[in-house]
């Protein structure tokens, strides 16, 4: 499912409409057919850096508003700027690449230890600790290549979840199979491939989906369990 925009964008880009309406309404002047670009533009700048320093990251299409607003001043200042906004583009979509490559790395070397440093609990004592281990342990990235080091990883968390007893239904069964095929591939290929996103988001729906429902069983046990009434000595 591609993701269009997050929801701190609806928001700001509300705020966005009501300050441009308020100029519209009491400065009519500054929103101009000759103009307008340039209002939308440096409100859209205004507001969406103001945002970003408060913490509130809003994107649209994984831009920040800020920079949304940037666009529309560039386009408005003719091809030199337009040519200066997609050359930015390039920039930033270079150091994003670069930042998220060296977040997986980071992430990698905490699911290494993670696994070095606590067994799988057992997934049919306690379903939500056991989906737990598996969201820590099982490493999907999205930029980084499948080295044989990380499929043989997940290989040994897609069999430990096989051989836990936990019950799998036709679809969750064909799900993790299908991951562990990709992962197979992975290890003895030539050339490490890059993530099947596809294949990835299912099965991480699926660890979602389970943990969901094991912290609503548990809460429901905790309720309906009696409580401890301790005994006279």
């Amino acid at each position: 499912m591609v993701i269009i925009f997050n929801l701190w964008a609806i928001p700001v880009v509300l705020i966005i409409y009501l300050i441009v309406s308020g100029l519209v309404h009491f400065w009519p002047g500054v929103m101009t057919d000759t103009i307008t670009g340039w209002t939308t533009g440096i409100v859209s700048t205004i507001v969406g850096v103001i945002c970003d320093v408060v913490g509130i990251k809003a994107r649209v299409f994984l831009l920040p508003i800020w920079m949304i607003g940037l666009g529309i001043i560039c386009f408005n200042l003719g091809w030199p700027g337009t040519i200066g906004f997609v050359a930015l583009l390039i920039v930033a979509g270079i150091r994003f690449f670069k930042g998220a490559k060296k977040k997986e790395l980071a992430d990698w070397q905490k699911v290494q230890e993670e696994a070095v440093k606590n067994n799988p609990p057992s997934g049919t004592a306690d379903e939500n600790q056991f989906w737990t281990w598996v969201e820590k342990t099982l490493f999907l990235p999205t930029w980084l290549e499948f080295t044989p080091d990380l499929c043989q990883h997940n290989l040994k968390v897609l069999l430990t979840i096989k051989q836990s007893g936990v019950s799998l239904d036709a679809g969750e069964n064909a799900k993790l199979n299908a991951l562990g095929q990709f992962m197979a591939r992975a290890q003895t290929a030539a050339k490490p491939p890059s993530s099947e996103v596809k294949i990835q988001n299912l099965v991480q729906d699926l660890i979602n989906n389970r943990l969901r429902k094991a912290r609503k069983t548990g809460w429901r046990e905790r309720l309906v369990r009696p409580p401890v009434i301790p005994t006279a000595r």
